[in-house]
């Protein structure tokens, strides 16, 4: 396995906050049906009902330029995993990456790779109140499985489409992350 991915780059976002009922979910698109249909008709509703809790990430003029969905599940591994996931055991805790989306206009300029830093952050601080042994994700198609690999996630064996992080990878990559903030302020 590589070493962790860890984005330097500046973000289009100022702000990323809960969803709330007044937020212009209309006007996001982030060009997959799937993806967007969600985020419009139940991404409120969802958050409202406690299924998901759903972060947008807006531009100085509230604009949502990216979003994401977290939940905590229980997941279960077949015995062929690889060594790299053998060590969650059979039946594990993790916090799912329900759903994420960049509008359009922002896709293509690295911007993905550091939202998925402010989602590993969201789910360490989940993990330091509840303990989470993994970060899960399951690829809306098979076109992103590479994204999430060069983000460190492992495909798992057992189910087709499913990724995992172990929480610990996580931590340092978020760490990682806080510390070139860091070097960059200086």
């Amino acid at each position: 396995m590589g070493k962790p991915a860890v984005t330097v780059t500046s973000t289009p976002w100022a702000k990323i906050s809960p969803i709330e009922p007044h937020d212009n979910v209309d006007s996001f698109s982030c060009g997959l049906e799937s993806v967007d249909s969600w985020f419009k008709l139940k991404a409120i509703e969802s958050q409202r009902d406690g299924r998901v809790r759903t972060w947008v990430c807006k531009d100085a003029n509230s604009n949502i330029i990216a979003f994401f969905a977290l939940k905590t599940i229980t997941i279960r591994l077949a015995a062929k995993e690889g060594s790299a996931l053998r060590s969650l055991g059979d039946e594990s805790t993790a916090v799912l990456i329900a759903q994420m989306g960049i509008t359009g206009n922002y896709q293509g300029n690295g911007y993905a790779t550091h939202l998925v830093s402010e989602i590993l952050a969201k789910c360490v601080a989940v993990d330091s109140i509840s303990s989470t042994r993994a970060v899960a994700v399951d690829a809306e198609n098979d076109s992103l499985i590479p994204f999430y690999e060069k983000n460190g996630f492992v495909h798992t064996r057992s189910q087709r489409g499913r990724l995992l992080m172990k929480m610990s990878r996580a931590r340092k990559m978020v760490e990682a992350a806080q510390e070139v903030r860091q070097q960059n302020i200086s």
